[in-house]
């Protein structure tokens, strides 16, 4: 029967070659673009019917969902092309049957496929469809058309590919996902990821967290994106997976997971994240687990971290002044500390873990501050004051220390005097 193609494509294009050079058309020869990239012959009567053409991979019978929209398909076995047509403007036309035709054009410019669309002046349907084989037998790499008919006469048309199986490009899904960043650490206060890196060490109570971000990814469907979120150990099996739906309607660009890598959980080795977008696998990215040294080894440039102590006695004033390492007991008065943690090293670590204690007179901590700096803050100095009105300090010798995981890095003496231990 393949021999009636050609016999019926001519039949068809008859009655439209008629029409053309009769000079009877109803729609306008200058097409225009629309941003889905459907071309439309706009009616010269108010009130005329467009067509919007949307191609996609499949849709979901359920719940209607098309998946897969673009304009590039792979050719593959037991794959199809789906192309929707939104009519507008239907219901001004109820007077009489709408025929349509929808014409798939090869890239030698030849019909490879064509379906006849007859709606009844009852029938209230806004959207006609089609869908082509893509199947390696049926189809051949190149550039494709669909061409929309009404009453023979040409109002929209839309332009595709499609490539070899094996071809990358802009079809993937995986265009998706403009990158992956692994982070090691997670701000309690802000929610903010920190440490990012491509190696990890095991440790209790650690963790590893993966960030997608998205782009595009409104392009690809039009009701709900179903990814999954494979974590792949160095064994090659899957230790933990998290699906994870997404309107489109949700504002978010980014997807959240994260994994234990206490030891107990873990093993050392390479890991990967898979993830999958409606079950196919879009992108795949590796990570290295180590074990943390057995005896952490800790080295500082400097054995004296350099401890700096300013006074600032107007409240009003950003003004610091010193440095000192004595200062005189009145209302308002502060103590600042400056410390400067770029002299700082410490093998194996991403993150600093410090504390900076006042000491009193009694040789007691009154304030003590836990502090976490990443490499990239080593940059910027470490600041602390405490205050030294006559209600809250007494006169004496104080200690200003600092601790790196529990080893004295740094340590500042300074004295409190009141006015009339001060000499004249």
């Amino acid at each position: 029967m393949k021999y009636l193609k050609p016999i019926a494509f001519i039949l068809f294009l008859i009655p439209v070659l008629f029409g053309v050079l009769s000079g009877c058309s109803g729609r306008s020869e200058i097409p225009v673009s629309d941003a889905d990239s459907t071309i439309q012959y706009p009616s010269k009567e108010a009130n005329g019917i467009a067509a919007k053409i949307i191609l996609c991979r499949k849709q979901d019978k359920k719940t209607g969902t098309r998946f897969g929209l673009g304009t590039v398909f792979k050719i593959r076995e037991k794959e199809t092309v789906n192309a929707f047509v939104d009519l507008k403007n239907c219901f001004f036309h109820t007077d009489r049957m709408l025929m349509f035709h929808l014409d798939w054009i090869g890239p030698d410019g030849r019909s490879v496929f064509l379906k006849r669309i007859d709606l009844s002046s009852t029938d209230s349907s806004t959207t006609i469809n089609s869908s082509i084989s893509v199947a390696p037998e049926k189809r051949q790499a190149g550039d494709y058309i669909l061409k929309v008919y009404l009453f023979r006469e040409l109002i929209a048309e839309k332009q595709f590919k499609l490539v070899d199986e094996d071809q990358t490009g802009e079809l993937l899904p995986s265009a998706i996902i403009s990158k992956i960043t692994f982070f090691g650490n997670k701000d309690k206060k802000t929610g903010k990821l920190t440490s990012s890196d491509s190696i990890f060490t095991i440790g209790e109570r650690e963790r590893v967290y993966a960030c997608i971000d998205l782009i595009n990814h409104r392009d690809y469907a039009d009701g709900e994106l179903k990814f999954k979120l494979d974590w792949i150990g160095p064994d090659g099996e899957s230790f933990f997976r998290k699906p994870i739906e997404l309107p489109l309607t949700d504002s978010s660009s980014q997807l959240i997971s994260s994994i234990s890598i206490s030891p107990k959980n873990r093993q050392t080795g390479k890991n990967s994240l898979q993830i999958y977008l409606f079950d196919e696998l879009i992108r795949e990215q590796s990570f290295e687990l180590r074990l943390a040294p057995k005896q952490p080894v800790i080295q500082v440039n400097q054995h004296n971290i350099p401890i700096v102590l300013y006074s600032k006695t107007d409240p009003k004033s950003d003004v610091l002044t010193g440095p000192d390492s004595v200062f005189t007991l009145r209302e308002r008065a502060k103590v600042y500390a400056i410390i400067g943690v770029k002299d700082l090293l410490v093998l194996g670590k991403k993150e600093l873990k410090l504390r900076l204690d006042w000491v009193g007179p009694d040789g007691r901590s009154f304030y003590g501050k836990e502090i976490s700096v990443t490499r990239a803050d080593s940059a910027t100095p470490i600041e602390s004051m405490i205050s030294i009105s006559h209600g809250k300090r007494l006169p004496g010798q104080y200690v200003v220390r600092l601790s790196l995981s529990g080893v004295l890095v740094g340590m500042k003496r300074f004295e409190l005097r009141t006015n009339s231990d001060n000499p004249l």
